[in-house]
């Protein structure tokens, strides 16, 4: 099963406008309401990870295996508060 997450601009549909790469296949994924260059992402293997698109497409940082969901995540929120940066 391949790793890699794409974001597409509707614009130009021929060809993927970047690529994002989980350690595990993505199965959820939601852009910050407040920051369009920031993304959460729940794994199949239960880890939630954050990425911005400004800096590649590795994430910033990810949930560690011990703290982690023990089945995939199927669904990400961000939560409202002052800085926008809970999920």
């Amino acid at each position: 099963m391949s790793t890699e997450s794409y974001i597409w601009d509707i614009e130009n549909p021929n060809t993927p406008d970047q690529n994002l790469i989980p350690s595990s296949p993505l199965v959820s994924l939601k852009f910050n309401p407040k920051d369009p260059h920031i993304l959460v992402g729940g794994s199949y293997n239960g880890l939630v990870g954050y990425w911005d698109t400004r800096k590649g497409p590795y994430p910033v940082d990810t949930s560690t295996i011990e703290k982690s969901h023990r089945d995939p995540v199927f669904n990400v929120t961000w939560v409202q508060s002052k800085t926008g940066m809970l999920i």
